[in-house]
């Protein structure tokens, strides 16, 4: 059996889709999704072919590999790596407004959205990118790295998440003690999003998230 069923799945977490939302795309059923993800039908030809060329996956792929999230998000870390990283490795937790919901929720598979990162080249536990469901004075497609905490510092800067909402600031701007229901992580690197940049090619936004990745590293070996 091939792996599109997994991958549906992991496309409509990763964009925001529920099964209905999915289905509608493509005059689809509810049903037939929920038939496809848990692998008791697979899509016909031309569905699969529409699939593949809405979200521009190479239909082999979609098929055949078990699509990762750095794919599905153009999320890419690893492709401006010098050769002489850090070859051990550790997973990572990437989380975006595709997959927010389900996180906030605790129904967020580690295993389906966990990427490999060298050791030392990212801090914490997990990357969040900034979206609009985050208030925060930083940009939208922002990536945060950070790491659960049980308390504030004067010096830290918090990512909060409570019933109501989610906030990025200091301790002076969260209300957050013992006693507070909800999330809280300490937030250790911040990645600009490369799309804020006034040029548009390529080059220029590798280098620019070189620059990025370069005083995260300065950072670190301090």
């Amino acid at each position: 059996m091939s792996k599109i069923g997994k991958n549906i799945r992991k496309i409509r977490a990763t964009k925001g889709l529920s099964q209905t939302a999915f289905a509608n795309l493509f005059n689809l059923t509810r049903a037939s999704i929920g038939a496809y993800e848990e692998g008791r039908a697979e899509p016909k030809t031309d569905i699969t072919l529409q699939i593949a060329k809405y979200f521009s996956i190479p239909v082999e792929a979609l098929l055949s590999e078990e699509l990762t999230v750095n794919r599905l998000t153009n999320f890419s870390l690893k492709s401006v790596l010098s050769p002489t990283s850090p070859t051990s490795e550790k997973p990572f937790l990437f989380i975006n407004k595709g997959n927010w919901n389900a996180f906030i929720n605790d129904r967020l598979p580690f295993n389906d959205f966990a990427q490999n990162y060298p050791i030392g080249f990212l801090t914490g536990e997990l990357a969040i990118e900034i979206h609009n469901e985050i208030t925060t004075h930083l940009s939208i497609g922002t990536i945060i790295t950070c790491s659960e905490a049980n308390s504030l510092t004067k010096n830290g800067l918090y990512l909060y998440i409570s019933e109501n909402e989610a906030i990025i600031g200091s301790q002076t701007e969260i209300k957050y003690d013992s006693t507070s229901k909800g999330k809280l992580y300490t937030i250790h690197q911040k990645i600009e999003n490369v799309k804020n940049i006034p040029s548009q090619s390529v080059e220029d936004r590798l280098t620019h998230v070189e620059n990025q990745l370069s005083q995260i590293l300065k950072t670190q070996n301090k």
